[in-house]
Parts: C-alpha cells; sequence; structure tokens
C-alpha cells in the first residue's frame, strides 16, 4: 500500500475514534468537543492533500476512498445535530455574561454610595 494509502487509512482510523466523541456529546460537553472538533479539522485539511494530490491510484484506494466518504457523512451528521447544541450554550453563557455584568454594575454603585456615606460623616 503506497504512503498515501497508508495515511488516508490512518486518517479514517482515527475519523473512527472521534466521531463517537462528537455524536454522543451533549449540550453541556460542548466546550470539551472543541479540541476534537479541532482534530477533525485537521484530519479533514490533511486527507483533502491527499485526495487531491493525484498520488491516490483510484482502483486501489476504492474502499479506503469509501470509509472516507462514510466519514464526511458521520462528521456532517455530528455537526448538525451539535450546532443547536453549541447554539443554545452560547446563548446560555451570553445570558450568564449579562447578568455578571449586571450584578458587578450593582455592587460597584453600593460600595460607591457607602463610600460616599463614610466619606459625608
Amino acid at each position: 500500500m503506497p504512503d498515501s494509502l497508508q495515511q488516508l487509512t490512518a486518517i479514517n482510523v482515527r475519523f473512527g475514534e472521534l466521531i463517537p466523541l462528537i455524536s454522543a456529546a451533549s449540550g453541556e460537553e460542548c466546550a470539551s468537543v472543541a479540541p476534537v472538533l479541532e482534530e477533525i479539522r485537521s484530519l479533514l485539511e490533511s486527507a483533502r492533500k491527499l485526495t487531491s494530490s493525484g498520488h491516490l491510484d483510484a482502483t486501489k484506494a476504492r474502499e479506503i476512498l469509501a470509509d472516507y466518504r462514510h466519514h464526511l457523512i458521520a462528521v456532517r451528521h455530528a455537526m448538525n445535530r451539535l450546532e443547536p447544541l453549541l447554539t443554545e450554550r452560547r446563548t446560555q453563557l451570553r445570558q450568564e455574561l449579562e447578568h455578571i455584568r449586571h450584578t458587578s454594575a450593582w455592587a460597584s454603585s453600593v460600595r460607591e454610595q457607602a463610600e460616599a456615606k463614610v466619606s459625608s460623616r
């Protein structure tokens, strides 16, 4: 098996390990998915280079490329499932941040009022 086929096979194996991690992720696990998504992005970039390089013999690579295609479809499905979870989590984080900012502004106001009372005595 030529080097490019070995590399693509290794990428397929790694996809097989990573896809279940993002497929099973829930809204609370969104933060832990980020490194997995980054690795998938890197693998996709490497695979794209391999498949576009012209070094793959299509007849020898047919099965490996079919597996790669199945992994791409699985990644797409997982991303479609994760997108609303990530959007919901981002909305929650924005609300929490707004609450923290509001609370901080209120605390500063109370502190300033207390300091004003102390200095006026």
